[in-house]
């Protein structure tokens, strides 16, 4: 099952300039410390998150975790990053919470916690809502929930951040200008995925399984300019693997070849087999050319691109990126991607080969 939800943030600055410290700067404070000033924009952005449930096993909900973001411009969709989460299958975090959990909801002492209760539209649908408005120190956040299924319909914050540094009168600093952030969420769709390896059951063998690691190259193209190319690695280390789900620690770095170590970016993630794993058989049966699936939101089309080299390749693409990864027939296990992302009008190109 994968769940989709539109998500938005804005930083709205309380001043158009701050100040950052500059030792010929305009402005000073007592103590005779100088600044000068600098602009202040705001900033923003929005996208999905999609949350596919991988396993529903002894009553806990392993999900697969990926945010998008929507170019304002063309509406194009790109991958920004991948997650994963543990959740009890009947409290997922923000996501979901029991119905019996939520018809005992009671208002909080001091008015920190308020519960609504009453009919809510969202699309050309009306719910029959629960909605926990919590106060917080510098704001307030609220989720919204369908009180017969439990499924978060909405959620959001609005929160002021610290006090910043001024122009001021007569070249002296002032503080004030506090930057208002502010997050909205809404639930989208949710519909049953048909994916052949859907329900596949890992062996024995594969559960033995602890790590891999991948080796290539990160490059950057941008027309009338010479490509960059830079070493690139990932790394896996297999923290649990079962029947049906896999969680796992990613681990990447950049080599700009330099001389110095590459620092590397860790994430942890979770999700289905199939980000390492398919059932040779099921390979088996796969046809070159054949549609997998196409997500409605993110516009990406999953297919089979066809077998070389004893692998089958497939492609997930949109406008905006493809993404293709390579299973060995025999083993089933995943041996190679590459993902290419436009950004401007330059393209990024991830090359990786399993190593080990």
């Amino acid at each position: 099952m994968r769940l989709t939800f539109w998500s938005g943030s804005a930083s709205i600055p309380g001043a158009t300039q701050v100040l950052s410290p500059d030792d010929n700067g305009d402005w000073k404070t007592p103590d005779g410390r100088k600044f000068s000033a600098q602009d202040n924009p705001g900033a923003g952005g929005y996208g999905y998150q999609q949350l596919t449930i991988a396993s529903l096993n002894d009553n806990t909900a392993v999900v697969d975790a990926k945010n998008y973001l929507i170019n304002p411009e063309n509406q194009n969709v790109t991958s920004i990053s991948a997650t994963g989460y543990i959740l009890p299958a009947n409290n997922g975090g923000d996501y979901w919470m029991d119905p019996r959990q939520l018809a005992q909801m009671q208002n909080g002492p001091g008015g920190v916690v308020r519960v609504f209760r009453g009919p809510y539209q969202l699309g050309n649908r009306q719910y029959n809502v629960v909605r926990i408005t919590t106060k917080l120190d510098t704001g307030w956040t609220q989720h919204t929930y369908d009180a017969e299924t439990g499924l978060m319909l909405s959620t959001g914050s609005s929160t002021m951040g610290q006090a910043q540094m001024l122009p001021g009168p007569n070249g002296q600093s002032t503080f004030g200008g506090a930057t208002n952030n502010i997050t909205q969420g809404f639930f989208v769709n949710l519909r049953q995925l048909t994916i052949p390896w859907i329900g596949q059951r890992g062996t024995p063998d594969l559960a033995q399984l602890r790590g891999m690691e991948f080796g290539g190259s990160y490059v950057t193209e941008v027309p009338q300019i010479p490509s960059v190319q830079w070493g690139f690695g990932m790394r896996w280390e297999i923290g649990k693997i079962d029947e049906w789900s896999v969680q796992f620690r990613q681990t990447t770095a950049i080599d700009y070849r330099t001389g110095q170590q590459p620092q590397p970016s860790v994430v942890d993630r979770a999700g289905s087999l199939s980000n390492m794993w398919i059932d040779p058989q099921i390979l088996g049966r796969l046809q070159q050319g054949q549609m997998l699936d196409e997500d409605p939101y993110t516009k990406k089309r999953l297919a089979v691109a066809g077998v070389q080299n004893g692998s089958v390749l497939f492609s997930e693409d949109n406008a905006a990126e493809q993404a293709i990864a390579s299973y060995d027939q025999r083993t089933g296990l995943i041996n190679g991607m590459q993902v290419k992302q436009k950004i401007g009008l330059g393209v990024n190109t991830i090359s990786l080969q399993r190593t080990k």
